[in-house]
């Protein structure tokens, strides 16, 4: 368990000088303490995401304080009007713990109220550095809190001592952390307070063990972020082009009730390309008023050459996340037009690039929209504009947009400072050597036009791009829901033991394997509300061969607890990394020749590529069936490279607790047997977790199991914990 500050605390400080710290904020809830935090403009307060929980319903802000008990002239109580949880915080993960105070009155800059300047770029902070953290907490641990304002020097450690301490809990890239000598520490808080690193903001307190103070971890490089407000093409606009000669014929204004809202291109006669971001929350009205506007020079005007055909289907990216801002790599967006648009000289189809290959830098492109012609204006063109730009080293742009860039999806160009697309055309089409070879995605909100490179998704990145995707955006991530075994065989009846179908009224969902007399192995996703409903009907058959049948062999053992691991979070398909659950049978089964327990691996490792494997479990035969085999199904498979399974899945695949098979074409396990075990050398590695939905013997894209050895201490522990 991991604590914040709520139990504030600096243990073994020192009272720090009076106001030597006008930047600090005491934020209060019914009078009492609930956390630090810092004041980062005259109408923002920056401190930690949990400390605004279910028990504490709002807070106030107290700012140029000493001494909390009294009521200082310095003081100013301010209430907050508005909370800004970072989007990906989750209360059991902390590395989203951050949140912006919007105050419903801007503070008075005075000797006792300032504030903190920000961090003006991401550097790493070496280890071993001193650094200090203040608040008004603890003294020690358990006792009261501190009246006035305390003050703990603390030494910086190496990120992969953190990472040893913390593992999951700890991600190197936005998190840092201190040690405690055993004398000094924060302890259970000051959460949201800075901590300063040769007189530099350099984190913000974060959590620690509770009731253990020794290890305390501290959140740096995401302050850099918080002021990088990334922007799309809503504001649409090219800044310091021409007006372009008419007509650009595969253009396409995205419009929504007659407002042009992003740029796009015709890539065939039913089909425009453009930005997933388009369908913004912020600009978005019923689908049934999105249109697209084809053969247009002047958007305002009723032009002959036009063709106005509304959208019928939006197929965003299934890997683009609207409310990620961290990730825009998957921006992009087909929109099924509900007529085909007639060609003409006006209106034609652009071909889009036929393969993946690199575009060299300092290539002269250009981009043409409707758009603002000044970075501040708020009135759109009514022509379309065009403007010419050259391409950046992706070494250039990556070191400028660190985490945002994807160099393997992304391409970008850089500012002269007179000439940009800025804040759009969001899904314009960056034409070089008069093909099309980006999509505008985004820039820097409001920032000057000579501060920061723009980015485009890379149209030919996807590898003959318009059928990958128009293949996967009806293939999201697939479990075991419907199972399956794709080009197997019929397996030996009884050659294997261990295995167990997992039934909810009689009806075959999941596999799983017996690794004690009373407890069997499956996956998390298996517990679904959106097919079970009602626990009490889960059930066990174990010693099958044919589940259809009543065998003598058979055992039908009720499930009477569902342990999932606590880090699998049901509705989050990006992260099946935790996709692992024991199931608690209500009596022992009987071991025999038909039913047997499979020992588990002894120790935690690496599993080598190439290695022959199989599976087995009761499913479809063929990738579109809807009739699972009664006996039971075996297939082998290869085991892949970590490395290429993190190259096709990306996010969705973690290499410390994932391992991942590709199918030949003809073999693979399809939408299941989720939960079965993938046998290697005869002993279990993988449990089956996920694939593609409806492809599943996809080449491509390889099948995906939860490693069996990472999670040793867990099953053990979880075992022992419900003896």
């Amino acid at each position: 368990m991991i604590t914040g500050g709520l139990e504030s605390g600096i243990v073994g400080g020192k009272e720090v000088r009076p106001h030597s710290r006008p930047f600090m904020a005491f934020l209060q809830y019914r009078r009492q303490h609930k956390c630090g935090g810092m004041l980062i403009r005259d109408d923002y307060v920056l401190t930690s995401g949990h400390c605004l929980d279910k028990k504490t319903t709002y807070l106030e802000v107290v700012l140029g304080a000493h001494n909390i008990t009294q009521n200082e002239d310095s003081q100013q109580i301010i209430l907050v009007d508005k909370y800004i949880k970072h989007p990906n915080y989750e209360h059991n993960h902390r590395t989203y713990d951050i949140m912006l105070l919007k105050l419903k009155t801007k503070a008075v800059r005075n000797e006792f109220v300032d504030v903190i300047m920000l961090p003006e770029n991401n550097k790493n902070i070496p280890a071993h550095v001193k650094c200090s953290i203040a608040g008004w907490g603890r003294t020690v641990p358990g006792g009261r809190g501190s009246d006035v304002l305390r003050e703990v020097s603390l030494k910086l450690q190496s990120s992969f001592q953190c990472k040893n301490k913390w593992q999951e809990y700890f991600n190197s890239e936005k998190m840092i952390c201190s040690l405690s000598d055993g004398e000094r520490a924060f302890c259970q808080g000051d959460s949201g307070s800075p901590l300063f690193c040769d007189s530099e903001l350099k984190g913000m307190a974060a959590y620690t063990y509770p009731n253990n103070c020794y290890c305390t971890m501290v959140l740096y490089s995401f302050l850099l972020l918080l002021v990088i407000s990334l922007a799309g093409g809503m504001e649409s606009g090219i800044i310091g082009g021409k007006e372009a000669k008419p007509h650009r014929p595969y253009m396409a204004s995205v419009q929504c009730r007659n407002h042009h809202t992003c740029g796009g291109m015709l890539i065939r006669e039913d089909y425009v390309l453009t930005a997933a971001h388009c369908l913004n929350d912020n600009v978005y009205c019923d689908q049934d008023h999105f249109e697209v506007v084809l053969g247009a020079h002047n958007i305002s005007k009723v032009e002959k050459s036009q063709q106005r055909i509304p959208v019928m289907k939006f197929i965003q990216h299934p890997m683009f996340k609207q409310n990620n801002e961290k990730n825009y790599s998957y921006d992009i967006m087909l929109l099924k037009l509900k007529k085909k648009a007639k060609l003409n000289t006006f209106v034609k189809v652009m071909p889009l690039p036929k393969k993946n290959g690199k575009i060299p830098a300092n290539v002269k492109c250009s981009i043409a929209g409707w758009g603002l012609k000044t970075p501040k204006g708020n009135q759109s063109s009514d022509v379309m504009q065009e403007v010419k730009l050259k391409l950046q080293f992706n070494f250039e742009c990556k070191n400028k947009w660190q985490q945002y860039f994807d160099s393997e999806r992304m391409i970008c160009n850089v500012s002269d400072g007179k000439h940009a697309f800025c804040s759009g055309d969001s899904g314009s089409p960056l034409i070089c050597n008069a093909k099309p070879q980006g999509i505008a995605s985004y820039t820097i909100a409001h920032a000057h036009l000579m501060l920061k490179l723009r980015l485009y998704f890379s149209v030919n990145n996807c590898t003959m791009f318009p059928y990958i995707f128009l293949l996967l955006i009806g293939l999201p991530l697939a479990g075991g829901m419907e199972t399956s075994i794709i080009g197997g065989k019929e397996a030996k009846p009884h050659s294997r033991p261990y295995m167990a179908s997992i039934q909810c009224r009689n009806h075959h969902t999941c596999g799983g394997m017996l690794i004690r007399e009373d407890y069997v192995l499956t996956a998390a996703h298996c517990l679904n509300r959106s097919d079970f409903s009602s626990r009490d009907h889960f059930e066990v058959v174990l010693g099958a061969h044919n589940i259809k049948e009543k065998e003598k062999s058979q055992q039908r053992i009720p499930v009477i607890k569902y342990i999932q691991h606590p880090m699998f979070k049901q509705n989050n398909e990006k992260d099946y990394s935790y996709d692992i659950m024991l199931l608690k049978l209500k009596k022992k089964a009987k071991l025999n020749k038909f039913v047997k327990v499979m020992p588990l691996p002894k120790k935690n490792g690496k599993t080598p590529a190439n290695v022959k494997c199989s599976i087995a479990g009761w499913g479809f035969k063929t990738p579109k069936g809807n009739q699972s085999s009664d006996v039971m199904q075996e297939v082998k498979l290869k085991l892949q490279e970590n490395s290429k399974c993190k190259i096709w899945w990306q996010q969705y695949f973690d290499s410390e607790r994932m391992i991942c098979s590709v199918s030949d074409g003809k073999h693979a396990f399809c939408s299941g047997d989720s939960g079965s075990p993938l046998i290697c050398n005869t002993k279990p590695q993988g449990i089956a977790s996920y694939t593609i939905a409806e492809n599943c013997t996809n080449t491509t894209y390889p099948q995906v199991y939860v490693k069996i050895s990472y999670f040793l201490p867990w099953i053990k522990k979880k075992i022992k914990m419900n003896e």
